[in-house]
């Protein structure tokens, strides 16, 4: 037997009577559905849709909200492309506030499922602040290092760099200069708090391109946030000669310009240099022969060596 084409229009009569039902307009639809003669043509387009947004409706009734989440999850992974997908995936993000594990999950899926949706940046940001508010700092360091190519709005990619500057710095140090750098302007300490990180992890190449005067010159740090910053590179490079020269006339240099504008931390920091640059230096001092024609002479050469 076939279906009769006239019984459209008594499925439209039918399911309008189902209007304020959502679960009898649920089976209907399901049952209808299976009908081979139903499953393509107009009239399934109008019977998947109807069932859709029955479907959808009827989430709502749920009592819990993170039941209600995961069952708008599970729609937006099964209906999209369609339009309600989206609303869906969105409204689980937002029910599911108070369980991070969850709300990263969905907001994970609208990112890999809805590339072109309206807030797949603002996703990307929120999931990376999620990941690192928990101390999930791998997976926020890979999704900003997947999200890099990504058109970022100018506001937007200030506060990408930003995270990526404080997750980078923890997880790898040498990928962070760039956004770190990259956010001096607005977050001037950011190069101090990277430069740390690569001196605990032992780049010194790295850290050697803080005394540079021309990178000097671009950051936006004051008198005192630069000495500091050359006492981080100092330790550091204390070690390689040609490093630590270079640190040492960098930091001798500010102070000469400046001498009675430093902080008590800055002078500490000099300090602390002076004094490891005089016990470098004491030995080979110490070693140094006397030279003198007569006893006179010798007495006055003994006490200037000691003063």
């Amino acid at each position: 037997a076939s279906y009769p084409k006239e019984s459209g229009e008594a499925i439209y009569t039918l399911l309008a009577l189902f209007k304020d039902d959502n679960p009898a307009l649920i089976s209907g639809c399901e049952k209808l559905l299976r009908i081979p003669e139903l499953q393509s043509g107009p009239l399934a387009t109008y019977l998947r849709e109807r069932l859709r947004v029955a479907r959808f409706d009827e989430i709502a009734h749920l009592t819990m909200a993170q039941d209600q989440a995961a069952a708008y999850a599970s729609f937006a992974e099964q209906e999209r492309p369609a339009e309600l997908a989206l609303d869906a995936i969105t409204r689980a993000i937002a029910l599911s506030a108070s369980k991070w594990q969850q709300k990263s999950l969905y907001l994970r899926i609208y990112i890999e499922k809805f590339p072109n949706g309206p807030e797949l940046l603002e996703n990307y940001l929120k999931l990376a602040e999620l990941y690192e508010e928990h101390y999930a700092l791998p997976e926020a360091y890979q999704l900003l290092k997947s999200s890099r190519q990504l058109a970022w709005a100018p506001d937007q990619i200030n506060r990408r760099n930003l995270l990526e500057c404080r997750i980078a710095r923890v997880e790898h140090p040498l990928n962070a200069i760039d956004s770190c750098l990259a956010i001096s302007s607005f977050y001037h300490r950011a190069p101090i708090e990277l430069a740390k990180s690569l001196l605990w992890s032992n780049e010194i190449n790295a850290l050697q391109r803080f005394s540079s005067p021309d990178l000097l010159g671009q950051l936006a740090l004051n008198l005192n946030e630069k000495l500091e910053l050359l006492g981080i590179v100092y330790e550091g490079t204390s070690n390689i000669p040609n490093f630590r020269n270079e640190a040492t006339t960098a930091l001798y240099e500010l102070y000469a310009e400046n001498p009675d504008s430093l902080s008590s931390d800055a002078r500490r920091i000099l300090a602390g240099i002076a004094y490891r640059v005089a016990q470098r230096a004491l030995p080979a001092y110490l070693n140094m022969p006397i030279y003198a024609g007569s006893r006179d002479e010798l007495a006055t050469a003994i006490q200037a060596k000691h003063i």
